[in-house]
């Protein structure tokens, strides 16, 4: 008997089907190959629509940069023509003009014609670190004044060329005139400073004489040096010499006797990192301070002694503490007298 060996037709239809299937399968792949993906991407409108928003934002930041600028170099011109004001004032005319920037931050009144320069509010202060000689040192304490109103408030500091020592540990409130009358006359704000007391700071300057710490004689001997430097008030000139020294206890570096700061007076020979004043002898500190002495008495007008003193507790440096210890000297000298 004979075997038939064919195969059914549907296996042949199905076989067909699969080479066709592979076929596509492999044509896709090989197409794929050739043709890596693309990422995504803006058509051509919506870039240049996107370049037409970024430019116009930069325009109106540059609009506005420039009208920043340009209310900036008006404000400058503006003070520039007050400071240029300013330097020209010298005297009362200087006095008053400080003062009237003074109580229109305060919201005092204005100081009347006739109102003495004693009644004056104690308004004047100056920035100690900028020279204090010829027209530029007249407009120091208004600058000063106006830096404390943009900060909201008045900051008082000492005299251009003076260090003060105490500057940060006293309120920014002056003592009133009646004080300062009292400190005058021997009795500081709140406190008496009697002549027992300066006999008492006698006692205890004899009693470091003969612990050995500190010669009695040099107390007189600075108060004769001093008498000899031609100085319009060699005992107010002592005090301050005393107070900044410590009665000539604490050494002072480069014969710095009073003080003092970088100035435009010219005595000193160099400075310190922090700016004191290093002279090459205590004759170079003492002419500095004839020097300051001569010139505030010419440029504020201050006839008598009681201007000049005034002027040192309001201006040298306005710390009610200090000028308690001025006073003090003051007394000190009279006992040793």
């Amino acid at each position: 008997m004979k075997q038939n060996l064919t195969l059914p037709v549907w296996l042949f239809g199905v076989a067909i089907v699969a080479q066709i299937l592979i076929g596509l399968l492999g044509g896709l792949l090989i197409w794929k190959q050739s043709h890596p993906p693309q990422g995504w991407s803006l058509d051509s409108t919506t870039y240049y629509k996107f370049l037409e928003g970024q430019g116009k934002l930069n325009l109106r930041l540059y609009e506005q940069q420039q009208a920043h600028e340009s209310r900036l170099r008006a404000l400058d011109k503006k003070r520039q023509a007050r400071h240029r004001h300013i330097d020209s004032l010298s005297g009362p005319a200087l006095q008053s003009e400080i003062d009237r920037l003074y109580n229109n931050r305060f919201g005092r009144q204005q100081q009347t014609s006739g109102a003495g320069s004693g009644n004056r509010p104690q308004t004047d202060s100056t920035n100690r670190s900028r020279r204090s000689s010829g027209a530029e040192g007249q407009s120091r304490s208004a600058d000063a004044a106006r830096r404390g109103e943009s900060k909201g408030q008045f900051a008082f500091r000492a005299e251009p060329g003076h260090c003060c020592p105490e500057q940060n540990d006293y309120p920014a409130q002056q003592p009133a005139t009646g004080q300062i009358q009292r400190i005058v006359n021997g009795a500081g704000p709140g406190r008496p400073l009697p002549e027992a007391k300066a006999r008492s700071q006698i006692g205890k300057l004899g009693l470091a004489n003969r612990t050995g710490h500190v010669p009695g004689t040099k107390v007189q001997g600075y108060w004769l040096l001093i008498q000899d430097q031609g100085y319009t008030y060699p005992d107010i000139a002592f005090a301050i010499s005393a107070v900044e020294t410590g009665y000539w206890w604490i050494a002072s570096p480069g014969h710095n006797l009073f003080g003092m700061k970088k100035n435009g007076r010219g005595y000193y020979s160099s400075l310190s990192r922090s700016g004191y004043c290093r002279y090459k002898s205590e004759s170079a500190s003492m002419a500095d301070y004839r020097a300051y002495e001569q010139q505030v008495i010419a440029k504020y007008s201050l006839v008598t002694r009681s201007d000049y003193l005034r002027h040192i507790y309001r201006r040298f440096c306005p710390n009610p503490t200090y000028q308690g210890k001025l006073a003090l000297a003051i007394q000190t000298l009279k006992a040793l007298a």
